[in-house]
């Protein structure tokens, strides 16, 4: 009983000391909260980088320039941006620069005024570019220990930060929140649909390529787009995780398809095919119109982002394991993704 009572006497005088006040003062909490979140946002400047096109300008020989932001994606110099960014080194000649701060450059706070000195530049080696979703693989020659890991699974309402570039400023920060996880979007030019995360972060020219975090400092999107209330469209990190390999090969990515159509509802468990191409792998598959998708390598296919995933962002040659639904019986096809040459899956 008496260790007890002492064991309860200094808990009182625990409570009742003014740094454990101090502690749960909610000033005091939230300073700590801003004070790490500051923490894991200047960790993340360092994994990003402003990339900058020079162009001659064919008139009068001046230097145009393009400028937008990237992120360190993997080690020894590899960085992601926006494809649209680099599209027209392509066709003229130009360079491709990129500025970042170097193992050494410290930085002790968000304030790039005072970090600038710190920033170095390097010409940039275009490794590969997809250009149906706006990414561009570059490549310098710098062996960063600092990249951007992946996060998985963006939620609506999830706190997002993003790095870029706006107006010629900097390293520019902005916070927001994830208006759509993962948005299908039908475009003008393109019968199959994108799909973005959404985002009310500032997406203004400068701040394509750069990239959409969580609150832990991870990568979750790139920022490639922006709609005309001026909310951001990212490329989620899954997705990016599926074109890489390809964007290492070098050059332009090759897409695949099957050459089906297909419907989508939530009533239907699966893709139902509506349409199957004439001298297409899927009809060489026997795959036939009425057939409902349930799975592909294992995966169930619920939506057009699934199969975009498991066919669409695959590399043609690649055989994939396809179970159906027909007429109330399962079966199993072996499909051989074909080189993209038509607007299906």
């Amino acid at each position: 009983m008496k260790r007890i009572l002492t064991f309860l006497a200094a808990l009182f005088f625990i409570f009742l000391s003014p740094a454990f006040s101090e502690t749960l003062d909610p000033a005091n909490m939230a300073e700590q909260e801003i004070l790490a979140e500051q923490k894991i946002l200047i960790e993340a400047m360092k994994k990003v980088v402003i990339v900058r096109i020079k162009l001659p300008r064919k008139t009068d020989g001046r230097e145009h320039n393009i400028t937008g932001a990237g992120a360190f994606i993997k080690e020894n110099g590899y960085i992601l941006t926006a494809y649209h960014i680099i599209e027209m080194i392509r066709e003229d000649e130009g360079e491709i620069e990129v500025c970042y701060f170097p193992p050494n450059g410290e930085i002790e706070n968000l304030d790039f005024n005072e970090n600038y000195g710190k920033v170095e530049c390097a010409i940039a080696q275009l490794i590969g570019y997809d250009s149906e979703n706006d990414l561009a693989l570059l490549k310098i020659d710098f062996n960063n220990s600092d990249y951007f890991k992946f996060g998985r699974n963006a939620a609506i309402g999830q706190a997002i930060f993003t790095i870029g570039h706006p107006f010629g400023i900097s390293w520019s920060l902005d916070k927001g929140v994830i208006s759509k996880a993962l948005a299908v979007i039908k475009t003008t030019t393109k019968k199959i649909p994108q799909h973005f995360i959404i985002s009310d972060a500032l997406m203004v020219p400068g701040n394509s390529g750069g990239p959409l975090i969580n609150a832990k400092g991870e990568l979750l999107g790139l920022n490639v787009r922006f709609s005309p209330s001026g909310m951001s469209l990212a490329i989620s990190s899954e997705d990016i995780a599926i074109i890489i390999p390809q964007l290492l090969e070098k050059g332009p990515i090759s897409k695949s398809f099957i050459g089906i159509d297909i419907y989508s509802n939530k009533k239907i468990l699966g893709l139902l095919i509506t349409k199957v191409c004439p001298d297409s792998p899927a009809q060489d598959a026997n795959l036939w119109p009425g057939d409902v998708i349930l799975e592909i390598d294992g995966k169930p296919q619920r939506n057009f982002i699934d199969i975009e995933r498991a066919i669409t962002f695959q590399k043609p040659g690649t055989i994939v394991e396809i179970k159906i639904l027909r007429q109330k019986e399962e079966l199993t096809l072996k499909i051989k993704l074909a080189l993209k040459i038509k607007d299906f899956y």
